[in-house]
């Protein structure tokens, strides 16, 4: 029996997952070793991730599941996935210069605008394949250099959150590519930082490390940890599809010959497909699509959606009231509330920052001539059928930018445990809406993991090995016709306000 640790950290928190794979039996397993929040920390006004507390997370859980590790099975290996875009710097002493910051931290604020002022309409779309955002890392480092500009002076290397992990525990320096795609300088389809970005920026290239494929063996975790965790000596740790919606996407069992659309819905939502290169047409960049790096090189069509985040920072105001929900009560709430009397842009801006996100949701309303929400219920509705028309246009414009009809649709990551949100978008898009192991992301580290030992060949089999391995739950669609009445109004909605 083979065992192998995935850590999974999202936006909000982290997991140590032990997976397993039972050969004869053909069966893979995922058990929850430790969890823990990943809740970033305002100084000063800079928004930070708490690396460090997150890296002592991270090794109290591989403690843990080696204390736990069952008879017979002896752990053969660890991989690390996390969010996108977040940056850490070394100095020349490979020293860490500071925690991470937050990519909702105000340092990137106006740097969209002034790159497309700088470099012109759809420039870094055209070189990197990967669509303007808020949040990229070289708007994050244009900014950083607009504040202050010794801000990489002390630097000799940058590293992305889970290549900074990795560094961690091996003390080799690399990127992986599908994170480092993420960041809007990796030349589109490649492995290669494209030198005219940096050069007409004035980033300083030479921070920026080798670029290797998913599915590769970075190194032994070094000595020291092996010793001080009880590890088997000379462990490795394997490059993951680093970046979280790239292991949500090889983890994705869908059916062999088939054309698969995917929603892996997080802190974020992530629509997209899987496709053998990027598609760089002026119809893909003005539907806001990316090209992001997958495993072993493939690419990954997808489009970033608001997600999660909505009800979080819900839950989050409620409970600063004092008063507990857990998220299973907020989903009661929003059935109970039945059909939303109004709806949202959930990509809005204004949604985008921590805050008193109901107030900012009735506000919409009012400014938009629709019915303001009265109940916590009827907020929450809201926004699951907004998401839900906001996958319904997104999944049309994928179809048309790709030429290809989606014969299947998944929906995964933590959204998935919200069955409400399932049937609505099976609902509101038409399609019949598969929902296999709510753990999609882990579940890719994992198998990206045995396929990199050799204990998978290839993607189809190790994609084999989950359908075989987890059950599927499949939502159909229901009053197709109302559907279409509730999508038509959430167009206007948000077409009142553009």
């Amino acid at each position: 029996m083979y065992s192998v640790l995935a850590i999974d950290l999202g936006a909000s928190g982290g997991r140590v997952i032990r997976g397993t794979w039972d050969s004869p039996a053909r069966k893979l397993k995922l058990e929850e070793i430790h969890r823990f929040n990943n809740e970033p920390v305002d100084v000063n006004g800079t928004l930070y991730w708490d690396i460090l507390r997150i890296f002592h997370e991270i090794k109290f859980g591989i403690r843990k599941a080696v204390q736990l590790l069952p008879a017979g099975s002896c752990l053969r290996c660890i991989g690390i996935d996390t969010w996108g875009v977040d940056f850490g710097l070394l100095d020349s002493h490979g020293q860490l210069l500071g925690n991470p910051v937050h990519y909702r931290d105000a340092r990137a604020t106006g740097e969209l605008s002034r790159l497309e002022e700088l470099l012109g309409t759809g420039f870094l779309f055209r070189k990197t394949g990967v669509q303007d955002e808020w949040f990229n890392t070289v708007g994050q480092m244009t900014g950083a250099l607009q504040r202050n500009a010794a801000f990489f002076d002390r630097a000799e290397a940058l590293l992305f959150v889970p290549d900074l992990l990795n560094y961690f525990f091996t003390g080799i320096k690399a990127c992986e590519q599908s994170i480092a795609s993420t960041s809007q300088l990796l030349a589109s389809g490649s492995l290669s930082w494209d030198e005219e970005i940096f050069s007409r920026l004035g980033l300083p290239q030479r921070l920026m490390q080798r670029v290797l494929y998913s599915g590769t063996l970075l190194g032994p975790v070094s000595t020291g940890i092996v010793l001080e965790l009880g590890l088997p000596p000379g462990i490795p740790l394997a490059l993951t599809a680093s970046h979280d919606t790239a292991s949500a996407a090889l983890a994705v069992p869908a059916t062999q010959g088939r054309s698969f659309a995917f929603i892996n819905c997080g802190t974020w939502s992530i629509l997209g497909t899987e496709l053998d290169g990027p598609i760089t047409t002026e119809a893909a960049r003005i539907g806001r699509f990316s090209n992001e790096a997958g495993y072993k090189g493939k690419t990954l069509l997808v489009k970033n959606i608001m997600g999660m985040w909505l009800l979080q920072e819900c839950k989050r105001c409620w409970e600063s009231a004092g008063e507990p929900l857990e998220y299973g009560e907020l989903a009661s709430l929003a059935e109970i509330a039945g059909e939303a009397t109004a709806f949202i842009n959930v990509n809005d801006q204004s949604f985008a920052n921590p805050g008193n996100l109901p107030d900012r949701i009735r506000q919409y309303c009012q400014e938009s001539a629709q019915p303001i929400p009265a109940s916590r219920g009827a907020v929450l509705r809201i926004i699951l059928e907004s998401l839900a028309c906001e996958f319904r246009s997104s999944l049309e414009e994928l179809e048309e930018v790709t030429g290809s009809r989606v014969d299947e649709l998944w929906l995964v990551g933590g959204g998935a445990r919200n069955g409400l949100l399932c049937q609505l978008t099976a609902s509101i898009t038409g399609h019949a809406v598969r929902v296999g192991s709510a753990e999609t992301t882990a579940l890719g580290n994992v198998v990206s993991q045995f396929a990199t030992l050799g204990i998978f060949a290839s993607l189809q089999e190790a994609r084999n090995a989950i359908a075989e391995s987890f059950s599927v739950q499949t939502f159909t669609p229901s009053a197709q016709g109302q559907s279409d009445l509730q999508y038509a109004r959430w167009q206007r909605a948000i077409g009142s306000l553009n």
